[in-house]
């Protein structure tokens, strides 16, 4: 889902930001409730003609920010409510908590993250409160937190809440701010988990550690870096704190729209993953086009109803994975064609190179990876190639690549190629395989960047100085990681290579959902 999502953007523009305005359809509510040893006052919504007591729904709590449970809170509930789920905004101060300024929200704050046992108490009892509704199926329940509300989300996830997922929006996840995994603990993260992160508000020092606990706890989780110039607060469309906290419009969308599909995923299970199977609808050829020294053969698919002379197409050029341009580039061409693009698949190492087995593969990603001028001119060759045709729109191309060809649109950003984005699949980004920005530059990142990201693949190290890399590019990028046991080849689907390279059927759905939205 994450690179449809992408291709939408980088094709079709950003759209709005959603947003969740009073709704004479749903019943909102304030509703008190006994939380340790105050009351709290709470706000539900949801919509009475779908929830009933002989039809409940999936569920989520809302977990406030430091400012307290406001009118922010509320419509984020009623975004929730409009998408069927009954949505209960909680209060974790307590009815009559002063909350006027920044005095007021850092004592209230303060007074829970430094008492974990206090705060998870209070959010116990906003759990609680929700189960009694006969409205709502107390088996289908995620909670969402936003700021201090994200860094309680992180606890529950550390304790084990028997929640079925979380979601945390600039968290606040460095040690000081949540609880920290012992690491004699044997208890595991049974909740699955999606972290939200600006990647100027968490260190990815902070965001390392945090992933080393779920590794350890078992988690299965995501955590997606947004950057450049994301800072804490970036879906609260209020905040303007230059340098601080203030709204990114494009980090709320994206954010937005991957937290539908992960409830999607949690209360009604995780979709097929797409293929891309032989479509008499589309048009495919291979085509021979010269490429530096020598002839290369990519693989052309498109819909000539719908992409023409006179109407042309946003394109994308696929670059392969260390085996070769094959079925799998074929296929993964096939598939971007029904999105309405032209697809080209590109081949980087050239007609008659040997591809046989792993000794082939090597020596042929070698002699690119270690010439980074050959591999960019095979890659120019091909976009040369797909500008040749009067049916695309040349000034809307993005590349698409896995593992070898990962590392290849990873080298286009940072080497400033003019292309609207790139999206990089298990692109192997260690130093050593990818080129690396000098200190001394001042060539800027221009394409829209997408890299997904296995934790058992790349180390966090690795992505870290890329990150810094790209900021100091000024790139617009976005990282994300998937764990836990999701290794190399995660897209890949014969890949079966345990403990090394493996097919994972969730992080390729929702990577590829993510560039979609992308493109």
């Amino acid at each position: 889902e994450s690179t449809k999502l992408f291709l939408q953007e980088l094709f079709s523009g950003l759209p709005a930001a959603e947003r969740g305005p009073e709704n004479p359809m749903l019943h909102t509510a304030l509703q008190n409730y006994s939380c340790s040893t105050t009351t709290c006052q709470g706000y539900l919504a949801y919509n009475t003609s779908h929830c009933t007591d002989s039809s409940p729904c999936p569920a989520v709590v809302i977990i406030q920010d430091w400012t307290g449970m406001d009118e922010y809170e509320k419509e984020r509930a009623r975004m929730l409510a409009e998408l069927g789920y009954v949505a209960f905004a909680a209060d974790i101060y307590g009815f009559g908590t002063p909350v006027e300024n920044m005095a007021d929200w850092g004592a209230a704050a303060g007074a829970h993250r430094g008492n974990p046992d206090l705060y998870m108490a209070k959010i116990n009892a906003a759990l609680e409160q929700l189960e009694n509704y006969d409205y709502v199926n107390s088996s289908q329940i995620a909670v969402v937190g936003y700021c201090f509300g994200g860094s309680g989300v992180v606890n529950m996830a550390i304790l084990g809440f028997n929640v079925s997922g979380v979601v945390g929006y600039h968290s606040g996840i460095d040690p000081n701010s949540r609880v920290v995994r012992s690491s004699s603990s044997d208890l595991n993260v049974g909740a699955k988990v999606l972290l939200h992160s600006g990647v100027d508000d968490d260190a990815w020092t902070d965001v390392g550690l945090l992933m080393d606990e779920f590794e350890a706890a078992n988690a299965k989780y995501e955590i997606v870096r947004y950057g450049k110039d994301v800072f804490h607060s970036f879906t609260e469309w209020n905040a303007n704190f230059p340098g601080q906290a203030i709204y990114d419009h494009r980090a709320d969308y994206r954010s937005w729209e991957s937290t539908k599909l992960f409830l999607q995923e949690l209360f009604s299970g995780l979709p097929a993953a797409e293929r891309g199977p032989e479509n008499p609808m589309l048009h495919t050829a291979l085509q021979n086009y010269s490429c530096s020294t020598t002839t290369c053969q990519g693989y052309l698919a498109y819909n000539t109803s719908h992409c023409t002379d006179s109407s042309p197409c946003p394109a994308v050029v696929i670059i392969q994975d260390w085996t070769g341009m094959d079925e799998y580039e074929k296929e993964r061409a096939r598939m971007l064609a029904e999105l309405g693009y032209v697809a080209f698949a590109a081949d980087i190492y050239g007609f008659g190179t040997p591809v046989e087995n792993m000794a082939d593969w090597g020596a042929a990603a070698g002699a690119h990876r270690g010439n980074p001028d050959l591999y960019m001119a095979k890659i120019n060759a091909a976009l040369e190639q797909l500008e040749n045709y009067d049916y695309v729109n040349s000034s809307q191309i993005a590349v698409v690549g896995y593992c070898f060809g990962g590392s290849g649109v990873v080298n286009m950003a940072i080497l400033g190629f003019n292309v609207s984005g790139v999206v990089g699949y298990h692109s192997g980004i260690d130093p050593n395989s990818r080129v690396v920005r000098s200190s001394s530059s001042d060539l800027n990142v221009g394409a829209k960047v997408l890299l997904h990201s296995g934790v058992d693949d790349d180390a966090w190290t690795d992505v870290g100085l890329l990150m810094d890399e790209f900021e100091a590019a000024n790139a617009k990028y976005e990282i994300v990681r998937y764990g836990k046991d999701v290794f190399h080849s995660f897209t890949e689907w014969n890949a079966n290579f345990p403990g090394q390279a493996i097919y994972d059927h969730r992080a390729d759905y929702r990577s590829w959902e993510s560039t979609k939205l992308f493109l």
